[in-house]
């Protein structure tokens, strides 16, 4: 399994045009994309309109994932301060570009993004208990499961959280 060299690797933040442009299947400000695409139109566009609301709160609030100046996926803030000093973060990562180590760098610089905020001082999120890469994701950048919960969406989930401030 190849790691993400740290000079060819980043967080973009992303735009309303990012958004629109990778909804379509097209690559953004001239960076490839995998075969494929990141996800479904339906995904990038809910995504899309989610960073629009959370932005109202914390600006930047989605990013693009970009490792040799390919757009490997995407990571968010999915909840801003649903309770005092907590925000739920989401990531994704191409299908074509998973097992790569890239989820686990992009949540990694989402923490540093979070520990520079003063208001922030919990760092949550949830995984699909079928999910192990996305748990392994979060257990190497310090997270702590703390419960469970049946999502109406996503069935059962894995509710997780680290400290940041």
């Amino acid at each position: 399994m190849s790691k993400p060299a740290p000079e060819t690797f980043r967080l973009v933040a992303a735009t309303d045009a990012h958004f629109v442009a990778l909804a379509t299947n097209e690559a953004p400000d001239g960076l490839g994309l995998p075969e494929g695409g990141i996800d479904t139109r339906e995904i990038i566009e809910m995504l899309g309109a989610l960073a629009g609301t959370v932005r109202l709160q914390i600006d930047p609030a989605a990013w693009l994932i970009v490792n040799d100046d390919e757009v490997v996926g995407l990571c968010s803030i999915t909840k801003p301060f649903a309770s005092p000093g907590v925000v739920e973060i989401g990531y994704g990562i191409a299908p074509e570009r998973r097992g790569h180590g890239f989820a686990t760098r992009a949540v990694g610089k989402l923490l540093e993004l979070a520990r520079a905020d003063e208001r922030i001082k919990i760092v949550a999120a949830e995984t699909a208990i079928d999910n192990p890469p996305s748990q392994r994701t979060l257990e190497k950048n310090g997270f702590t499961r703390i419960g469970g919960r049946i999502d109406p969406d996503d069935g059962a989930v894995f509710c997780w959280q680290v400290a940041v401030g």
